[in-house]
């Protein structure tokens, strides 16, 4: 419902909103009495927790999608890879189309869009499983044998499979949304909750004014002063052809009209990316996150992009896989390009190094 969407993404208050307010409380509040109840069972061992024989480090936030969640587990794969860590990273595969047109990547129809993407970003350096049934795919991989760390995305409300590290990502340009919790608000769990991280990474720290970023790091210290800090920026790194895959720098987009088309929950950071790059933005196409485009969306974005004056479309890795098969059959008339995102610590990269380490020296 788009009068909630604009409450959850943008702290837009609509019509819709204030009519629904009284039911959406009531739901509120048995929602949060509900999730509080299922974590006491966890914690108090009345429901089972799979403990895994790999290290298992848990990537998660507080709110719905959007918070940079993604970009951290791929840095954190590539990272223990290169320390000669077997990684696995479990997806749960969120609106995993299982079909369709055909027209994207046959990995995007059987994992899902981040598995899909993850995948090709990681190549051979970690496996990546998606599917809703975590536990199971942790039981799978410790018969196996071959792995010795899972990386859990989005886990921290996944409490059947424990964990040796908690990471939550808190998102510098919208943390917590209005405060509440869902459906009253975007927050799967209250604020609170953070107090059981034991590292915070507050993303996209780039993307707010310095004080800004001060104040909300304060506040979270106030809430888990016992959890390490790192602060972490979307960095830019180069386009590539969708079709070719050849690389480009980022200047080649300095001074070019584009338009944009991507379907995630954040979409301002991708503009915000791209105007960065020195692109000028005459097109904008967003979709909801995780929509599954049909030949004809995609014909149409391409069609008001050259109308605009646009010489090229920009997208993400997330959306390339769902239509990469569309552009290699037909001609759309226009470049394509995908710009390539990667997170950076820049605070607190050697305390996490550490506490890193110390998972494997216990």
């Amino acid at each position: 419902m788009k009068g909630l969407k604009a409450v959850y993404t943008r702290n837009q208050l609509t019509a819709t909103y204030f009519i629904l307010w009284p039911v959406l409380f009531v739901f509120s509040f048995f929602y949060l009495l509900i999730i509080i109840f299922l974590k006491t069972l966890y914690q108090r061992h009345i429901l089972a927790s799979y403990r895994p024989n790999a290290k298992v480090i848990s990537v998660g936030n507080i709110t719905l999608g959007g918070s940079g969640k993604t970009p951290l587990v791929e840095y954190l794969a590539l990272y223990l890879h290169a320390r000669g860590r077997r990684t696995a990273v479990l997806l749960r595969g969120y609106k995993k189309p299982g079909h369709g047109p055909g027209i994207g990547f046959s990995d995007y129809y059987s994992l899902g869009d981040e598995a899909c993407m993850l995948k090709l970003s990681l190549k051979e350096n970690a496996v990546v499983v998606s599917g809703k049934d975590r536990v199971r795919a942790a039981v799978g991989i410790d018969e196996e044998g071959r792995i010795d760390t899972i990386i859990l995305d989005d886990g921290f409300q996944h409490w059947r499979l424990k964990r040796d590290l908690d990471v939550a990502v808190v998102d510098a340009t919208n943390p917590f949304g209005n405060g509440c919790v869902l459906p009253l608000g975007p927050l799967r769990e209250s604020i609170a909750s953070l107090a059981r991280a034991q590292v915070i990474c507050l993303a996209r720290a780039n993307e707010v004014p310095p004080a800004a970023a001060r104040k909300l790091e304060e506040r979270l210290r106030k809430l888990n002063h016992a959890a390490l800090f790192i602060k972490a920026i979307h960095e830019p790194e180069f386009i590539y052809d969708a079709v070719s895959g050849l690389r480009s720098a980022l200047d080649h987009l300095k001074g070019k009209k584009v338009g944009l088309l991507c379907a995630i929950a954040n979409p301002g950071s991708f503009l915000d990316a791209v105007e960065r790059c020195g692109a000028e933005v005459v097109a904008k196409t967003f979709f909801d996150d995780h929509h599954e485009y049909s030949g004809r969306e995609l014909s149409d974005v391409m069609r008001k992009s050259l109308d605009a004056g646009a010489r090229a479309v920009v997208t993400t890795q997330k959306d390339i896989v769902k239509f990469a098969g569309w552009l290699c059959r037909q001609d759309a008339g226009i470049e394509v390009f995908v710009l390539k995102v990667s997170l950076k610590i820049v605070e607190g990269e050697e305390a996490f190094d550490e506490r890193l380490h110390s998972l494997y020296s216990a």
